[in-house]
């Protein structure tokens, strides 16, 4: 029941090697890991209070962007970017394998230990789909912003920079209407046409991709 929980982001992440063939990226993974490792004991051992989830999409939303997607992006990115002295082609390579990484584990745990086993459909199917579209979005609009700039096509770099906005919104707009009105049908649908959505970006930038 839990296998798709547990595997989905890591073989998003096998994937990613497969193609890049970049050994050098490994590092990239431990620091996803070691962090979220850091971060699940903490709320875990440290921090953990049960939260009452309120029937209020903006409450939830917060809670959930802030928790689950933008500070520990901001924060470990932030770091990670800071202190790296490699090229920026190379901090942005590493940004979905350390994203990724460090997904694949602080998800599950959200879902299995503070959540008492949580058991329904959206957790255990739709929320390490978005997340899993909501990094590779980033990636692709990441590398096109490095394109662009070396383009000076600033149009561009706005419209590269909207998306990746919208794509981290997304899993958290997702779980709040999930919440308010419990319908799946609507979950997954949002979760397809994500994936569609990547797939054509994907598709439409490939060139980007032999650029690296």
């Amino acid at each position: 029941m839990y296998l798709f929980l547990l595997l989905f982001l890591p073989s998003l992440l096998a994937l990613y090697f497969v193609y890049t063939k970049n050994s050098k990226l490994i590092l990239a993974v431990l620091i996803g890991i070691i962090s979220a490792a850091l971060l699940c004991a903490y709320k875990g051992f440290i921090s953990y209070m049960h939260r009452v989830v309120p029937y209020s999409f903006m409450e939830n939303f917060l809670v959930y962007f802030f928790q689950e997607t933008f500070i520990p992006i901001l924060v470990l990115c932030g770091i990670y970017f800071f202190l790296s002295k490699d090229e920026i082609s190379f901090k942005i390579d590493s940004f979905f394998p350390m994203m990724g990484s460090f997904y694949a584990i602080y998800i599950p745990f959200l879902t299995l230990c503070l959540s008492k086993a949580n058991t329904t459909p959206f957790v255990l199917f739709v929320k390490p789909c978005l997340y899993g579209m909501m990094l590779i979005q980033c990636y692709v609009s990441f590398l096109l912003v490095l394109k662009y700039k070396e383009e000076k096509n600033v149009l561009r770099i706005i419209t590269s920079v909207l998306i990746i906005l919208i794509s981290i919104l997304l899993p958290a707009v997702a779980e709040s209407l999930y919440i308010i009105n419990n319908k799946i049908g609507l979950s997954f649908l949002i979760c397809l046409i994500s994936i569609l959505l990547t797939g054509l970006y994907i598709i439409v930038n490939r060139k980007v991709f032999r650029e690296q």
